[in-house]
């Protein structure tokens, strides 16, 4: 190897080694951006919940599992892209649910005090379908239906059913 070539490498590695850990500090970035969920208001009735909104797959697959409360925020609004029967399973989850299918606002039904599944394979969850298509669900903590006092047919404000 001749003398000129040295620094030249020697610059190509600090290089490589810069793009390497811009590239790892992207990753990570977007990591956490795509998990971290925006909170939005919706109104039930005359109250005013702010429900974290799950839009992406990534969010929808992990939903409210693996959190032992929700935090901050009343619930979870999941917005899906078309028009039909979700399935809701309790991945990982550490506490109860209602679920609540929604059409463009439209409460078509409600699943009251959804037990979390503990230690059961996801080939051997329990999936929750709604009687009618939906394009979003929202997830409440178990009671929280009979609490706002939501009924089938209840239009919810705030619900943009173009997200």
């Amino acid at each position: 190897m001749s003398k000129n070539n040295k620094p030249k490498k020697r610059i190509g590695a600090i290089f490589n080694s810069i793009l390497l850990v811009a590239f790892v500090a992207c990753f990570f970035f977007l990591q956490v951006w795509e998990k971290k969920a925006p909170t939005v208001p919706l109104s039930i009735h005359d109250q005013v919940l702010h429900v974290e909104v799950a839009d992406s797959a990534i969010k929808q697959y992990t939903g409210l599992g693996q959190r032992e409360a929700l935090g901050d925020s009343d619930g979870m609004l999941f917005v899906f892209g078309d028009v039909e029967r979700h399935g809701i399973v309790m991945r990982d989850m550490q506490f109860s649910l209602d679920i609540i299918w929604l059409l463009n606002g439209e409460v078509v039904d409600i699943a009251a005090h959804i037990a979390p599944e503990p230690g059961v394979a996801e080939s051997q969850l329990i999936r929750y379908l709604p009687r009618k298509p939906a394009n979003m669900v929202l997830e409440l903590p178990a009671g929280g239906a009979e609490r706002y006092a939501v009924s089938l047919g209840d239009v919810l404000g705030g619900v943009d059913s173009k997200r």
